[in-house]
């Protein structure tokens, strides 16, 4: 093997190696963007949960309230 065909060996080798590291690198970080994005879907999951039980709550007491003024002959 001449040194040309061991630089051209080299280089391609440098090249795959190149590539590989920038494919691990892409994969973790694209992980990360993609735990946070779940962090941020939990945390809106909880704010709607919440939204809805305080509606819930409203609604109840309104429809007390209703029940109410029907059986009060609508005073």
């Amino acid at each position: 093997m001449n040194i040309l065909e061991l630089v051209e060996h080299l280089g391609v080798m440098g090249v795959l190696v190149f590539l590989c590291i920038m494919l691990i690198y892409k994969f973790v970080n694209t992980d990360k963007k993609v735990e946070a994005m779940h962090r941020r879907f939990d945390s809106l999951k909880d704010q709607i949960i919440g939204g809805m039980e305080e509606t819930k709550d409203e609604i109840q007491d309104l429809n007390k309230d209703l029940l109410r003024q029907f059986r009060n002959g609508g005073r």
